[in-house]
Parts: C-alpha cells; sequence; structure tokens
C-alpha cells in the first residue's frame, strides 16, 4: 500500500521457501476431501475402504492405508493426501500473489527463492516469474548444470519467466570450479531462463577471479541476445512424482 507509489518499485516479490509457511492441518485435509469428493460414498469407492466419519481420516490414516494393503504401494489415499499439500501451497502463493496485485496492478509479481519441486509446480498463473534456488546440496547432487533441470520445470510451456538462483560460494578459485560457474550461466541461459540471480553477492566480492568469469560469461550470453529469446520447445518434460495406483471413477 505504500511502497507501490514509487516510481523506483519495478516488481514484487512474495517470501522465500513457502513450503515453510503452509501449516497443513487435519480441518484442512477434510474440506479438501470435501470439496473433491463431495460425499463419504464416493471417498469410500476412491480409497476402497468404508469410511464413515470424515474427521478421523488424517493424512496419517491416508499414508497408512495404503501401506497396510502393500507396503510398496502408493494409491488414492497418499495421492489425495500429496495433493492437498500441493493445493494448500498454491492456495498460499495465490494468496501472496492476489493480495500485491490489488493494491499495484500494474508491476510484475516475482516468487520468492523456491526451493522444491513441489512449490516450483504449484506457482498459480497469477505470477509472472518464477525463481527457482534448487542447490546441489539440497536438491540433486548435480555440481555439472547446478540442477538446470529447474528451469525447464519452472517455465511451465514459456507461461513463466524463470531466474535460477546459483551459490557462487560452492566454486572455490580453482580452474575446473570457476569453469563450472561459466557452464552453470550457459546451461540455464539455453534452457530457456531470462536472468541468472546469485544467492549470496558478498561471496563474490574479493574473488577477482570468479567475478570476471561472470562477467565474461554474461558478456558472451547477452551477445547471443538468447535471454530474450523466446525458447522453442521440441520436447515435453513430464513431472510425475507420484502414481495414483489403482482408483475407481
Amino acid at each position: 500500500q505504500h511502497y507501490h507509489r514509487y516510481p523506483q518499485v519495478i516488481a514484487w516479490a512474495t517470501s522465500h521457501h513457502p513450503d515453510r509457511s503452509a501449516f497443513y492441518d487435519e480441518n484442512g485435509f477434510s474440506r479438501y476431501l470435501a470439496a473433491r469428493y463431495g460425499t463419504l460414498e464416493k471417498i469410500s469407492q476412491a480409497w476402497g475402504m468404508d469410511i464413515t466419519d470424515l474427521p478421523r481420516i488424517t493424512m496419517q490414516v491416508a499414508h497408512q492405508s495404503d501401506d497396510a494393503v502393500e507396503p510398496l504401494r502408493y494409491g488414492r489415499p497418499s495421492l489425495d493426501a500429496a495433493l492437498y499439500r500441493r493445493q494448500f501451497l498454491s492456495d498460499l502463493l495465490n494468496l501472496w500473489a492476489t493480495t500485491i496485485r490489488r493494491h499495484d496492478p500494474t508491476r510484475l509479481v516475482f516468487t520468492g527463492a523456491l526451493s522444491t519441486y513441489r512449490s516450483i509446480i504449484s506457482v498459480p498463473t497469477s505470477y509472472d516469474a518464477i525463481i527457482p534456488f534448487l542447490a546441489p546440496d539440497t536438491a540433486e547432487p548435480d555440481v555439472s548444470t547446478h540442477n538446470v533441470h529447474a528451469v525447464d520445470i519452472a517455465r511451465r510451456a514459456n507461461r513463466f519467466a524463470v531466474f535460477p538462483v546459483l551459490i557462487p560460494s560452492q566454486a572455490s578459485t580453482s580452474p575446473s570450479s570457476l569453469g563450472s560457474v561459466a557452464n552453470w550461466l550457459n546451461e540455464a541461459a539455453l534452457h530457456g531462463a531470462s536472468g541468472i540471480a546469485f544467492s549470496d553477492w558478498t561471496k563474490l566480492s574479493g574473488n577477482n577471479q570468479l567475478e570476471a568469469i561472470i562477467q565474461f560469461s554474461m558478456k558472451q550470453i547477452s551477445e547471443t541476445n538468447i535471454l530474450n529469446a523466446t525458447p522453442l520447445a521440441t520436447t515435453a518434460l513430464l513431472y510425475v512424482p507420484f502414481g495414483e495406483g489403482s482408483s475407481t471413477t
């Protein structure tokens, strides 16, 4: 309400790591099931069990019901518990974005740094840009490309601009490590990033070699104009973190 009057503000960003702000509770899970299925009979049919009291069906019960049938099975009850969490996260992100747009409908809205795949795929269309922060020490240990596949996932068929976050402190001053940073930048650009961010600019200060590598790499990338190009999708990345198992419709 206050800062939207300042012309220096060029965009807004919501909170980092929204998973940490999502408080999943059993009442919310019950409401989700009621909205999804409508009646206890339909839930019972989908879950393959007799459900007579919805408040007693907790997320723990949902997971245990699969384990009781087959320990390795990921069926409809566990899927509903996972989908509830994803929907909650999407609703939370949307609440933040729509609140910002109510006061300032003209400027861009970015996510904060998103450190889980679930949060990346939960971003609603009320956002303009996604900032994935899938570091090798918290996601896949992909030191070669810094988990550049997160850029592909976040682009969502070019619906969002994507600004991946890199961690410069994970590179030392050795020639091979400096080369890795240049590769991270090039990979991000080639996978459709609209720009690149660094987790901590203070880690760059005083490291003249690292600064030089970044400046040289970004100059090359800028000269190709690849950051302003619209990526042309030739393959589809289908992100499926879980399967539905058996269900009856």
